[in-house]
């Protein structure tokens, strides 16, 4: 058999990764077993194995790709109308019919994770890289804003955006005009 080149591996892990998101999202991470997201990928079970060993390797692989799509996002946020719009978009998916689906299964995997060490220690840096940058975005964005409220200001945004998520698995009058007078009132503190 050929040897595959490294894009055309990084690709393919990509893939299942992104099949593993739309089963998270479809059936919650407890019923997201390799072969559903093997069926998801359009894939054979030994096909996820050769890149994913497991249901936790997979959810490491999650853990690291969500981290750099955060790291890609902030990086390129230079206005206040940018971070408006990146919220709007991440958040406003909740309020579609079926929202609380993709809380429930953001939920259990973090559940999942945060149980093992070894990717609890994953998301624990994950967490400080994207406050991180977060901070750095809101010092941009507040020139004269000191480091250390900058951060401050970052978890907030932060917290705010979980508590979103969280309260929209148990709330189905929260509407898209809802969320996002709530993103424009926390923008307007972060600017303040």
């Amino acid at each position: 058999m050929p040897k595959r080149s490294d894009a055309y591996m990084a690709e393919r892990r990509r893939h299942i990764l992104d099949a593993l998101e739309r089963c998270v999202k479809r059936d919650g991470w407890d019923r997201a077993t390799i072969d559903e997201v093997a069926r998801e990928a359009d894939l054979s079970k030994g096909a996820v194995y050769v890149h994913f060993d497991s249901k936790r390797a997979l959810l490491i692989g999650l853990v690291r790709r969500d981290l750099a799509a955060a790291e890609r996002t902030l990086s390129g946020i230079e206005t206040v109308a940018q971070l408006r719009t990146d919220m709007r978009e991440g958040l406003g998916q909740l309020a579609r019919r079926e929202g609380w689906r993709v809380v429930a299964g953001a939920l259990e995997t973090q559940i999942d994770g945060v149980r093992d060490p070894e990717i609890r220690k994953e998301m624990v840096v994950g967490a400080d890289r994207v406050i991180a940058l977060l901070a750095q975005v809101v010092q941009r964005l507040c020139p004269g804003v000191d480091p250390a409220t900058a951060r401050l200001r970052a978890i907030g945004l932060l917290t705010f955006m979980y508590g979103i998520n969280t309260f929209r698995g148990v709330c189905d009058s929260l509407t898209k005009a809802d969320i996002y007078a709530l993103i424009d009132a926390q923008i307007e503190m972060l600017a303040a």
